[in-house]
């Protein structure tokens, strides 16, 4: 379990993410302490896009249990911001983006994940990230 988040944790700052820090585990699941400045890893992770899509696939091989954040029920203004971020970036080029999950993780296809930071994905991310922005806390997309 350990060696997946650290798998995690490389991806993201092999995405440009640099200071992001290794998990730790704290009651049998998967967490992330603050990084060396004292950030909250999260953040930095959802102002960079392409990095958590390319690497959120490592996190899918963990079981449930051990996932942080899977037990979070997203709050009505969560859902709304979820399906506003899927509507744009079916607007921004991206038609096949699904609509959240009611647990606020988004179901991509196969093809999408894979396609990772492609030129539209990357476009489509920037149009539309101010969405997720507004999402704080609502676990793993």
């Amino acid at each position: 379990m350990l060696d997946i988040g650290r798998q995690f944790s490389q991806c993201v700052r092999d995405h440009g993410v640099a200071d992001f820090p290794d998990p730790v585990i704290n009651d049998g699941q998967l967490g992330l302490p603050a990084n060396s400045g004292g950030d909250d890893p999260k953040q930095a992770l959802s102002n960079n896009e392409a990095a958590r899509l390319a690497c959120t696939p490592i996190l899918d091989r963990l079981p449930a249990t051990a996932r942080h954040g899977q037990g979070h029920t997203p709050s009505p203004q969560e859902m709304q911001a979820d399906m506003q971020f899927s509507q744009c970036m079916r607007e921004n080029g991206i038609p096949e983006w699904p609509d959240p999950l009611p647990n606020g993780d988004f179901p991509l296809s196969t093809p999408l994940e894979q396609e990772g930071k492609s030129a539209r994905v990357v476009t489509g991310l920037q149009a539309c990230n101010h969405f997720l922005s507004q999402d704080q806390g609502s676990g793993s997309k």
